[in-house]
């Protein structure tokens, strides 16, 4: 039996899940963005949220459970930094 690696693992199951997805309604595809394990990536996540049948909701899951803020920066340039400091 031969081995896989962990990222022909991912591909072959991202290729999976998208798979399954072309045809899920509405609510399969909230349930699993709700349940998503980020550390699974964003490859099925995006294809979901630039597909047009996606519903609005489970954009917003989406875009909520990225931590939009965490990423955000507090200051606008260097200088903001410097004056604060």
């Amino acid at each position: 039996m031969n081995k896989i690696s962990w990222e022909q693992y991912q591909e072959i199951s991202t290729k999976m899940i998208l798979d399954f997805q072309k045809d899920s309604d509405p609510k399969d595809r909230h349930c699993l963005v709700v349940g998503w394990n980020w550390d699974s990536g964003t490859e099925v996540l995006k294809w979901i949220a630039n597909d047009p049948n996606t519903d609005k909701a489970t954009a917003l899951v989406i875009y909520w459970s990225a931590c939009p803020r965490a990423n955000s920066k507090p200051f606008e340039n260097r200088e903001e930094v410097l004056e604060r400091a």
